[in-house]
């Protein structure tokens, strides 16, 4: 259909069905179709108002789909509060300082046990190569408590099956 142009405004919004002050308004948006001349074919404006439409359909659909996630965001938070929150009522969960108090006990207990190692190793080696084996020892353990001491313990840094247990 070749484009008709016109010049008449209230023509042209009567063609589209709309009033003058919406076709104003429309007339400063981006991309409304004005010929060279300043007048307007209302095929090209129909063209261009169906374009417009769908643009604004598909951008609110694109806003209700966030609006979806940041809800089913909210929902999940919710659900691992009430999950976390049950566990605590059911005991299944230990306080931090309790772990914290179980983590120093055993520390205290590990280096005992590192640091006596070189003794127990030198009384079963033969005399010759007592010395040496103790003074070996000695220096890996106190390298191992050095790593120990200096290690970051995180849940992010651990294996996902370590996190867990």
């Amino acid at each position: 259909m070749p484009p008709i142009a016109t010049t008449n405004k209230t023509e042209l919004a009567g063609w589209l069905g709309i009033n003058r002050t919406t076709l104003y308004k429309w007339m400063s948006e981006p991309g409304f179709p004005v010929n060279e001349d300043g007048s307007v074919s209302p095929f090209e404006v129909g063209k261009w108002f169906v374009l417009r439409d769908s643009v604004q359909r598909e951008s609110q659909g694109d806003l209700k789909e966030e609006k979806l996630r940041a809800d089913l965001a909210l929902v999940r938070e919710k659900i691992r509060m009430t999950e976390i929150e049950n566990d605590n009522l059911e005991g299944k969960l230990i306080s931090r300082e309790q772990v914290e108090k179980d983590i120093a006990a055993f520390c205290v207990r590990a280096r005992s046990r590192l640091s006596s190692l070189a003794d127990e190793i030198a009384a079963v080696v033969p005399g010759e190569v007592m010395a040496t084996a103790k003074a070996k020892v000695q220096n890996r353990v106190r390298l191992v408590l050095k790593e120990l001491a200096d290690a970051e313990i995180a849940a992010d840094n651990m294996p996902a099956d370590e996190a867990d247990a």
